[in-house]
């Protein structure tokens, strides 16, 4: 379990706006006076509206984790499939790691690895995508390869 003052630290809000927004933090809980925070919760990303592409979702998915913030397919405006494949895209890159928590709601239990703090400190988005592009390519090489062989 978190503290209120820890959850108020990692998402860098005061105690008040916690005390306000509470009910809309996943992994918050204020029952009778007290406060049940799970492990790795984290307060929502700050979202000025939605990204339209691929591209820019999952830009805002590694800014969101980076930022130590959360975020999940509704904020997107996406399946939550679709979310986990943009997650998958990150994790398989290396720009993302688990860190432990089981934490269950949208990317709490993942934290950015160097290079991905690094991409985003750069703002080389077009890392991001040829990085996720060269992967899809590869594994569609396999695939068809794979494919061929079997049909032989």
């Amino acid at each position: 379990m978190m503290t209120v003052e820890e959850l108020c630290t990692n998402g860098h809000v005061s105690i008040s706006t916690l005390k306000g927004k509470w009910r809309h933090i996943p992994g918050v809980c204020y029952k009778n006076k007290v406060w049940i925070i799970d492990d790795g919760t984290r307060y929502p990303y700050d979202m000025r509206k939605i990204p339209r592409n691929s591209k820019d979702k999952r830009k805002c998915i590694l800014q969101a984790i980076y930022n130590y913030k959360y975020i999940d397919n509704k904020m997107l405006g996406i399946p939550i499939q679709s979310f986990e494949l943009l997650v998958n895209d990150l994790l398989n890159k290396d720009l993302i790691r688990e860190n432990g928590t089981n934490n269950p709601y949208g990317v709490n239990r993942y934290d950015t690895t160097p290079i991905g703090e690094q991409l985003v400190i750069e703002e080389k988005w077009e890392e991001l995508e040829k990085a996720v592009i060269l992967s899809s390519e590869a594994v569609g090489t396999a695939l068809g390869s794979f494919t061929s062989k079997v049909n032989s």
